[in-house]
């Protein structure tokens, strides 16, 4: 005899399938709406995945002053160029107070169009040895008896590098530049 206590399974009426629920109706989760109009997105084939090397190159330039942002768009400035750029390459446009880039948008016979990306003023050019030293310190060609540049300490005039000899001020201001005291 069997008690109503006991659970017993239900078997569907004949002809009739059961109705199997997922886990997500029992527990009442619901997806949500999907608007048809967004595209869904897909990612990007791993074969169309390539190095930029291979697929573009970079040039670089120095440009007079005198040009302007609106000059490097002009087809015709890069009429040279035109042969060996090819579609997304990038350019470097270096002025003297300026540095620019930008990428090819387009190739015609004789001419190519670029795109100006970015453009950066540079703070003015230090000329000069004595500007390029920290101070309190100076680099004079040397005395017969001593090295051809010698470096001196001015608030007492030790000369640093006695035991050193430097050819070029360059050396000199090498060496004095990577002491631990200026690093």
């Amino acid at each position: 005899m069997s008690t109503e206590t006991e659970a017993s399974p239900v078997a569907p009426p004949m002809g009739r399938k059961p109705t199997i629920k997922t886990v997500r109706e029992v527990r009442g989760i619901t997806r949500p709406e999907v608007d048809p109009a967004v595209k869904r997105r897909q990612p990007v084939a791993a074969s169309k995945i390539r190095l930029a090397q291979h697929q573009r190159h970079e040039w670089c330039t120095v440009a007079p002053d005198d040009m302007t942002l609106e000059d490097f768009e002009d087809p015709t400035v890069w009429m040279h160029a035109s042969r060996e750029w090819l579609m997304h390459d990038r350019v470097e446009i270096i002025q003297s107070r300026r540095w620019t880039e930008a990428i090819v948008v387009d190739i015609g016979a004789g001419s190519a169009t670029v795109k100006v990306l970015q453009s950066i003023e540079l703070p003015e050019r230090q000329y000069g040895r004595e500007k390029a030293l920290p101070p309190g310190y100076l680099i004079r060609q040397g005395a017969p008896d001593e090295s051809p540049f010698v470096i001196v300490r001015e608030k007492d005039g030790w000369i640093m590098n006695q035991s050193e000899r430097h050819l070029t001020f360059e050396e000199a201001r090498t060496w004095l530049l990577g002491l631990a005291i200026f690093r």
